[in-house]
């Protein structure tokens, strides 16, 4: 079982935003991301870390809007990643960068791990297959705790759960 903390990020009047702590890890995943990709040198990835970055600060404005994500995941679950979409043209694609997330509500998210996506899927590849799976177990843990009445809003600051 592994032990995971929610740590807040960004709590504004339109959103909490929180982050997950495996393990009693000293940084948060959207630490470790934004440690990871703040200095890259590569130019894309750079331009879709700054564009991650300003979706972050729109939903800090407006809430955690379902337009500002995309859908991963499982039908059943909530999780979804802030991806890139960059235009040439007539055609919009995906960057390589994402950072998956648990879109409980508009008011509440829950980042997740993120990375470079090289691969068709992310289940091709390990490391964001982790980061969607961890968010997935969280997500059931925290559907229970709100099916037997608990308000997330209010108990995210001190919660620990204990997930696959």
């Amino acid at each position: 079982m592994r032990r995971v903390e929610f740590e807040p990020f960004r709590l504004t009047d339109a959103v909490q935003i929180f982050s997950i702590k495996i393990n009693g890890s000293r940084d948060s995943e959207i630490k470790k991301f934004l440690n990871e990709f703040q200095l890259v040198d590569d130019l894309y990835l750079r331009a879709d870390f700054d564009t991650i970055l300003s979706i972050l600060a729109q939903i800090s404005k407006h809430g955690a809007k379902e337009s500002f994500f995309r859908p991963e995941g499982r039908i059943q679950d909530r999780v979804c990643a802030i991806p890139v979409f960059i235009v040439h043209g007539k055609r919009k694609r995906n960057g390589s960068l994402r950072l998956y997330c648990l879109r409980v509500s508009d008011s509440i998210l829950i980042i997740g791990g993120g990375g470079c996506k090289v691969t068709r899927t992310y289940e091709e590849d390990s490391l964001l297959f982790n980061f969607v799976t961890t968010l997935q177990h969280v997500d059931k843990e925290l559907a229970v705790l709100e099916a037997n009445g608990i308000n997330l809003s209010n108990e995210l600051i001190n919660l620990t759960i204990y997930i696959k």
